[in-house]
This record gives C-alpha cells, sequence and structure tokens, in this order.
C-alpha cells in the first residue's frame, strides 16, 4: 500500500529489521543526511512520546520502549526505527510493536492513518531542520562576508588619509593600495549580493516547508 502527499510516499511492507522481519511502514526523503534523521528521531520521540531511544546492535536501528504514542494506542508501544541511506536517499522505516502484534493497515487501519500522520510530520519536521540549518550556515557566510567589506572600507579611508598627507615617494605606493582596494570591495560586494539572494531563497523555502 502507498500513499503520497507532497512527494512524500510512504510504503506498508514487511521489513527485516534486528528482531526480525514483520509489518513496518517507510517514508523516503530526498537529498537528506541520514545522522541528521536519527538526530531529529530522537528529539521528536523525546517530546512526542515521552521515550527515549537507544540504538540496536546495528548502527542503523534505534529502538524507542514504553513510547506513549496516544494516537495509536492507549497503552504504551515499542516503536522500531531504521534508516537505509540509499545515495541522497534516506528510506525512514518504523515498526510499531504492540507488545504481541506488530500493527499493520490491515489489522488496524484506522491506527495505521495515524501512523501515516505522524511519518510526514516527522519528515516536515526534519526538512525545516535542515533548511534552518542551511540558513545558519548561509547567514554565517553572509557575515562573514559584511565584515570583509567594512575591514576593506576602514582600510580605504587609512589609505584616502595617508594619501593627502604622506611623502612623495609614498603616494604612488597609496593609490596602488587604492586601486587595490576598490577592486576587491566590488567583488565582494557582488559575492554579497548573491549571497543574500542564496540567504532569501532558503528563508523562502524555509516559509513553504508545511
Amino acid at each position: 500500500m502507498a500513499a503520497q502527499e507532497k512527494e512524500r510516499t510512504i510504503e506498508e511492507e514487511v521489513r527485516i529489521m534486528d528482531l526480525g522481519a514483520e509489518n513496518a511502514f517507510t517514508i523516503t526523503m530526498e537529498e537528506m543526511d541520514p545522522i541528521l534523521v536519527a538526530e531529529v528521531w530522537r528529539s521528536y520521540v523525546r517530546a512526542n512520546f515521552k521515550s527515549g531511544t537507544r540504538l540496536l546492535r546495528n548502527d542503523t536501528e534505534f529502538i524507542s520502549e514504553n513510547a506513549k504514542v496516544r494516537l495509536v494506542t492507549g497503552f504504551p508501544v515499542h516503536l522500531i526505527a531504521q534508516i537505509t541511506e540509499l545515495g541522497p536517499r534516506v528510506d525512514f522505516s518504523i515498526w510499531i510493536d504492540l507488545q504481541g502484534a506488530y500493527l499493520s493497515s490491515d489489522a488496524h487501519p484506522e491506527q495505521a492513518e495515524e501512523v501515516i500522520f505522524i511519518l510526514r510530520d516527522f519528515a516536515v519536521q526534519v526538512e525545516r531542520i535542515k533548511i534552518e540549518e542551511r540558513l545558519k550556515e548561509e547567514e554565517r557566510i553572509l557575515a562573514k562576508m559584511e565584515r570583509q567589506l567594512y575591514r576593506l572600507e576602514r582600510a580605504k579611508q587609512r589609505y584616502d588619509h595617508e594619501v593627502g598627507t604622506a611623502e612623495e615617494r609614498r603616494v604612488i605606493k597609496m593609490k596602488s593600495n587604492i586601486d587595490e582596494n576598490t577592486l576587491e570591495q566590488e567583488v565582494t560586494a557582488k559575492e554579497i549580493a548573491a549571497q543574500q539572494k542564496i540567504v532569501a531563497e532558503i528563508r523562502r523555502q524555509l516559509m513553504t516547508v508545511n
């Protein structure tokens, strides 16, 4: 069974994990870092399901025991999550251990819809954090460029002052410095304009994540 919303496809099928082959729900995230997905899942489970998360015997599966997933059941369940890196894509799978059976749409149709909702909500959170982190990095680059431009402007002020007061033998050197500085300012200003466009575009992307 497959459902899709805004290119976030969810598959339900039997998949193999550390505890055996059981029914799982899988969502695909394009161009995503598996480390980021794992970090956000830990936070997501802690905030929403009041459970800690630990690694199983391999490095790609996690278990959250006695999770309080109230949208799915009225009693604590175990969540097993698996992160599979496939090139730039990440498949994120979860198994809902009802402590006696694994949740499936055939046996638990209403609860399965809630699982799909949870997976999509989680994917949105991951995408938002990914964009926020990129925005921070691009803003850091922009701030560095702006500091460089400020230093160049201050240097030019010093050069202008020195040209007016320097001795004859230093005038040529100072004018050369001014020419070089002016050129560097033009290049830096163009780089800042380009970086501002990048930051603005990322901010626009962040506003569209829903």
